[in-house]
């Protein structure tokens, strides 16, 4: 690596990039997720919101599909996306001292995949809020 990226106290990586993999699910369905999205300081974020979709057992367009919002100690803003939450959740935050910043925009272009490892079985999503498309094809 660089001498911008080696190690040392009071330095942040200069890379959030989260591919992530994850075996969920009861014994007899297990399923294997694998999620990623580009987007900078809102990476990590936007994969753990993924995640938390895929261990609802909701199908890999709801984990691409799920609103977004992001917090980042510094600055001490929740950005969010406009229909991250509902007007309830958001006078709650506010009644709790949390700064609101509705980015007016969809952020990320995450892709994920989830194989239904007793069957085989693959599905595949794609962000809409980008260009991006999903395919799936037979192995050769």
């Amino acid at each position: 690596g660089s001498e911008a990226n080696a190690i040392a106290g009071g330095k942040r990586p200069l890379s959030s990039m989260t591919p992530t993999f994850m075996e969920y699910g009861p014994k007899d369905n297990r399923q294997f997720a694998l999620i990623g999205t580009p987007g900078g300081s809102r990476i990590i974020t936007m994969v753990f919101l993924g995640l938390l979709e895929a261990l609802q057992q909701r199908g890999p367009q709801a984990w691409v599909d799920r609103p977004r919002f992001h917090h980042q100690f510094a600055p001490d803003v929740v950005q969010h996306e406009t229909d991250a939450f509902d007007s309830a959740a958001l006078a709650d935050l506010k009644q709790r001292g949390h700064q609101l910043k509705d980015v007016g925009r969809h952020y990320g272009d995450m892709h994920a995949i989830r194989w239904y490892m007793h069957n085989g079985n693959v599905e595949a999503a794609s962000d809409q809020r980008r260009l991006g498309k999903a395919m799936l094809g037979k192995a050769q």
